[in-house]
């Protein structure tokens, strides 16, 4: 086949210009930003590469080293101490917390609060991306014989024993047979084949994700204001009464794992910014879902607290957002330093308070 004088430049050009995108991604993945694909293993469940370096940018920064485990902590040698208690944290990317320092999350620094109070606790975080209520309940076996907890936190959105536990895609998910509820669990090779996909090829998503987001994503930001979708849709009171049995089944199994000294912090979404404005009122459709799950853990004597409150009076106090980061929108995002602060301040109270009567 003959090509035309100017196809063959058109060719070079083109190889040219991929060949260089492609080293450009390989420097900037390895160099910059160091960002090993997710592990999965039937005891832990998600979580990072142990004793891997990784660099986080998207949303805040961070620049940290996973544990032995594969989890946002400093390394630990020996999980379970005679001298000193754990308090294991589970959640989704709030508590998992890689868009901030270490030291900065709720989870750390409710150990440095309690320990300069003389408490000798050490918080174990084993928050992990996209994790929700079914993951805790399957994998609670392993962490209380790994950790041995005095003390178990479950950071839950409003969407986590609801939406999150049902969804098709997810690893374990919540299902009804016969009347009875049950965690469907989906054996796990497909994660790992593309766990081993993401080691060949995982070098170039994040120069991709770079230049898709300044060509496209922070434009659009930036004339938007942090435009938030608002969630319009209430519940049917059937769609309600099926939902509040999976909710109340959740909380059962919660309770019966992780014991009597199980604490539940809900994160709510706001403030927030919606339209370009500050929003701090209650936004019906997820209201309702907070509803059903503060009406479930009273049900089965689950201690639950709610943050929305407190966040809120943090705003209308010093005007601070709580959340959101200088790299992307205050208002949007994740809970920040000032945000998680706030957390590890209410829970070194609390326990504070539950030691000292």
């Amino acid at each position: 086949m003959k090509f035309r004088p100017f196809s063959k430049v058109k060719i070079i050009y083109g190889v040219a210009i991929v060949c260089a995108f492609s080293i450009w991604n390989y420097f900037f993945s390895i160099a910059v930003e160091k960002n090993p694909p997710q592990s999965y293993d039937e005891c832990m469940g998600v979580h990072f590469q142990p004793e891997k370096e990784y660099v986080y940018s998207r949303e805040g920064f961070s620049k940290i080293k996973t544990d032995r485990f594969g989890f946002n902590n400093d390394n630990i040698e020996d999980p379970v101490d005679k001298n000193i208690d754990n308090i294991i944290f589970l959640g989704d990317s709030y508590t998992e917390a890689i868009y901030i320092k270490r030291k900065d999350n709720y989870v750390k620094q409710t150990e440095k609060l309690l320990n300069d109070a003389g408490y000798k606790f050490r918080s174990i975080n084993l928050g992990a991306s996209g994790n929700a209520v079914p993951d805790y309940i399957y994998n609670a076996s392993c962490f209380i014989q790994t950790f041995s907890p005095k003390y178990t936190v479950i950071q839950l959105h409003f969407n986590d024993l609801i939406d999150e536990s049902l969804r098709p895609e997810h690893g374990n998910k919540v299902v009804k047979d016969n009347n009875t509820f049950a965690i469907s669990h989906t054996p796990q090779t497909q994660k790992r084949t593309a766990h081993y996909v993401a080691e060949i090829t995982g070098w170039f998503q994040p120069a991709l994700f770079r230049l898709l987001e300044n060509a496209f994503i922070s434009p659009r930001t930036k004339t938007t204001k942090g435009k938030a979708e608002k969630p319009q849709n209430l519940l049917e009171e059937k769609e309600k009464k099926e939902i509040q049995d999976i909710v109340d089944w959740q909380m059962q199994e919660l309770k019966r794992k992780y014991g009597e000294n199980l604490i539940i912090l809900y994160f709510p979404p706001t403030p927030q910014i919606i339209d370009g404005k500050i929003v701090t009122e209650e936004i019906p459709a997820i209201s309702e879902k907070r509803d059903l799950i503060f009406e479930g853990a009273e049900k089965n004597n689950v201690t639950i607290f709610n943050t929305e409150d407190m966040l809120v009076k943090y705003y209308q106090e010093t005007r601070r957002m709580p959340r959101g980061f200088q790299n992307t929108q205050f208002g949007l995002g994740h809970l920040n330093a000032d945000g998680n602060y706030i957390v590890a301040d209410f829970l070194y109270k609390y326990f504070s308070n539950k030691f000292n009567r």
